[in-house]
Formats: structure tokens, sequence, C-alpha cells
């Protein structure tokens, strides 16, 4: 069965094109994240990975919760999942719709609990809608560094996952 807003959704995201994604993050500032990503992750126990997708096809609009069923199937072929200490983190953004998921893997979900999530979340969407997207994902790395743990000798590992952020779609 069709949602009834599906025809709606499926036009939105047809219509949402690569210039929408560049005016939100633009290629000029895309260093500040990846520097953001970097200093974090030499200080904080996590590997942090910032996917940002224009929109979703037909077909993936067609599963129930599409945008937290593609968070999750992204945050497994990219195997952010698979870090050496389960602390793999997923700030996904699909511009089309303008969500946000945060997906963390097990060694992180005494820390980055649902409450803490969803305060994440709100800080992104709100920096989203007033369209400077570069400031709102810096603004969740910040959010981040307060509820990460800091490293220590014992736990340092390499990095892990890119820094750059990457765009599908």
């Amino acid at each position: 069965m069709v949602r009834p807003n599906f025809y709606s959704s499926a036009l939105k995201h047809f219509c949402t094109t690569e210039s929408k994604v560049r005016s939100l993050f633009p290629t000029s500032r895309l260093s500040e994240v990846a520097d953001a990503i970097r200093i974090f992750e030499q200080n904080h126990c996590a590997e942090l990975r910032v996917i940002i997708e224009s929109r979703l096809t037909v077909s993936e609009l067609t599963v129930k919760d599409p945008i937290i069923s593609r968070a999750r199937h992204l945050f497994r072929t990219h195997d952010i999942w698979d870090t050496a200490l389960n602390n793999g983190v997923l700030l996904y953004i699909l511009v089309a719709d303008k969500a946000v998921e945060l997906l963390c893997d097990r060694g992180l979900l005494s820390v980055i609990t649902p409450d803490v999530g969803n305060k994440i979340v709100f800080c992104i969407t709100s920096k989203l809608a007033s369209g400077d997207g570069v400031s709102a994902i810096v603004g969740a790395i910040s959010e981040l560094t307060k509820v990460v743990p800091t490293k220590n000798i014992a736990n340092i590992r390499s990095n892990e996952l890119p820094n750059e952020v990457l765009f599908i779609k």
C-alpha cells in the first residue's frame, strides 16, 4: 500500500538538486568539517563518519521508515559498525527531507543515549533550517565532544574511517 504522502515525498526527492546540496554544504567550507572530525577523533574515543545524501530513489522511499532504514544501510555498508573498539558514529543528513539520523555502535550506546542523540539532531536540524549546513555539522561535533569519552593511552587507535564528508547522489 502506498503511503498517502508518498507522491508528494517522491516529487520533493526528485526535485532536490546537487545545487541545493552545495548551497547548504559549499565545497570551499568542507575542510572545516574534516578538520573538526580529525580533532574530535584525536581527542575522543570515537570514529565519526558524515554522510550527506541529496535524495532517495523511489524504491528507497517505498520501504517502511525510509530515512532510518537508509541510515542503517549506510552504517553497515560503510563499515561504521566495524571499528576496532565498536565506537563508530554515523551522522547522516538527507537533504530532500531535511532529516538527520545519528547512529552509534554498541561501544558508545551508554554515552550517546536517545536523549543525547535527539538533542544533537535537533541542533543540526535547527542550523540546517538557517541554511548553514557546515556550521550544523561542526556544532554537532562540538556537542559530541561533551559526551564521548576522551582517549587514553590504552585505547588509542589509528584513524579507521575517512574524515571527509561523503556525498551520495
